[in-house]
């Protein structure tokens, strides 16, 4: 078994959350530094348990020694990436008037009104595939055209619409498939307004 460490995440303003990947994957980092590793051949792998029973898993995958960088950004021919292991969860989706799905495609218009073409009555709704909730409705998950998220870049936000809609208690993500970019499986961005973050600016 691994060596498993308790964890637990907040955000600059004091509001816990129950999961965040990139705070895990830096403590996973130190973890795994060489001065913190006394046998590198048992340290490999670390678990952390976090809110409410969550477990975290990571593992250090070390590149042979002669390895060539997989990537244009690759800096050293033995560089290190670690594989984390996160929980699955069940996103449930929203399509009709009775369960939210006109007041989310309201907010997404009143949110993001200058990206949308004034001539279009939807507003920036027209861009929406598909939205969806998390367990206990913590976050909203909504898919977006490409041509749609590119509208987004540069746009000022109203994050007192995404904050005063009623669907989600946490984060709204917005993502879309990726398929202009081979090396890239999909774009997202999360807003977090309700925990005191406008944007993540990691995700």
């Amino acid at each position: 078994q691994p060596p498993t460490y308790a964890i637990r995440y907040y955000t600059r303003t004091g509001v816990e959350v129950d999961l965040c990947g990139h705070a895990t994957l830096a403590a996973a980092s130190v973890l795994f530094h060489p001065k913190k590793i006394e046998d590198p051949k048992q340290n490999h792998k670390v678990a952390f348990l976090a809110k409410n029973d969550v477990d975290l898993q990571a593992e250090l995958l070390v590149p042979p020694a002669n390895s060539q960088p997989t990537t244009p950004l690759s800096s050293s021919n033995k560089a290190s990436r670690v594989a984390m292991k996160f929980p699955w969860k069940h996103v449930t989706s929203l399509s009709s008037e009775n369960d939210g799905k006109e007041e989310v495609l309201a907010m997404m218009s009143r949110a993001f009104s200058d990206a949308a073409d004034s001539g279009q009555s939807s507003g920036f709704a027209q861009y929406v595939l598909y939205i969806g909730t998390t367990d206990v409705k913590e976050d909203m998950l909504i898919e977006v055209s490409e041509e749609g998220f590119d509208l987004l870049q540069g746009v000022k936000v109203d994050y007192g619409a995404l904050e005063g809609c009623k669907g989600y208690s946490r984060g709204v993500i917005i993502c879309c498939v990726a398929s202009a970019m081979p090396s890239v499986d999909f774009r997202s961005r999360f807003f977090g307004p309700k925990v005191g973050i406008d944007e993540n600016p990691v995700t």
